[in-house]
């Protein structure tokens, strides 16, 4: 089984070189859709970092890339090697359905500017991707007001969630946006049902909370 989705996700991602890999492009009734440009983002090798807080050495994930990123760990969480559709993919080593992956991209790359249209021009390709009986939106992207519900960098992220079917399982994934120096950064996570999407979703979210770079 984890075999076949590893080769399905190859298949994506060899679709997705072939046909562009970003793209903005009309759809009937004049829509744009938005796709990550998978070939173009960032490669993170994942490593435990030591940092010396208060004469207190705590353990945290290091992502070495064109910018080092660190944060505090998700326990029970070991690396995805040689995933393709993330700068770096995390499965849990008790139940491999608990997933998270971290994901960045020049904004350059952006022919919308960032936003709640441009999440909206990424969903629409979402329902094209995975077929409109397959995939539901739980939660739209939205600005809002009052207690953030997720920050990366300390920043407040536009966030959404959506379920679709694979190999036979109902999966929810909520996503995780934000522009910083640059650079567009995603957390996205994944887990087999809302209740374990929830609780999952809670220690990501503490986790990326504290997010930050390292020269």
């Amino acid at each position: 089984m984890r075999l076949l989705r590893r080769l399905t996700f190859t298949l994506l991602f060899l679709l997705t070189l072939l046909t562009g890999g970003l793209q903005i492009s009309a759809v009937p009734e004049g829509e744009v859709v938005f796709r990550i440009p998978y070939q173009k983002i960032d490669r993170y090798q994942a490593s435990i970092y030591e940092e010396v807080v208060e004469a207190t050495t705590m353990n945290r994930v290091r992502l070495t890339g064109r910018k080092d990123l660190v944060y505090d760990p998700v326990d029970g969480m070991i690396l995805d090697q040689n995933y393709p559709l993330a700068s770096a993919a995390f499965t849990s080593r008790f139940d491999p359905t608990l997933r998270y992956e971290v994901t960045s991209f020049s904004a350059n790359l952006l022919n919308i500017d960032f936003g709640v249209d441009l999440l909206l021009a990424y969903l629409r390709h979402k329902t094209v991707e995975l077929g409109e009986s397959n995939y539901s939106l739980l939660l739209a992207p939205e600005k809002t007001t009052g207690p953030a519900r997720f920050r990366i960098f300390g920043k407040r992220a536009l966030s959404f969630t959506y379920s679709f079917t694979r190999d036979e399982l109902t999966v929810v994934r909520g996503e995780n946006w934000i522009e910083k120096d640059g650079v567009i950064h995603i957390v996205a996570i994944e887990a087999s049902n809302q209740q374990s999407f929830d609780r999952f979703f809670e220690r990501v979210r503490q986790a990326t909370n504290s997010m930050s770079y390292i020269e």
